[in-house]
């Protein structure tokens, strides 16, 4: 099986967007996309809650969006 593993600073986060289509709204999840100074756009896809994630990261980062 295959694993990939990226690690972010949350000083390097840039922005942070999400993106749900109308089924993965009725399902309750979505793509989230970090854009950072570095690493370039970390993809996160099937997220469960993705508005929650996004501003939890935000909130640990120290800023809103």
């Amino acid at each position: 099986l295959f694993r990939s593993t990226t690690s972010i600073n949350y000083s390097n986060i840039q922005e942070i967007n999400v993106h749900q289509s109308i089924t993965q709204r009725l399902f309750g999840i979505g793509d989230i996309t970090i854009d950072t100074a570095g690493v370039g756009k970390c993809l996160l896809k099937g997220i469960e809650e993705p508005v929650s994630i996004m501003n939890f990261i935000l909130e640990l980062k120290g800023g809103t969006k």
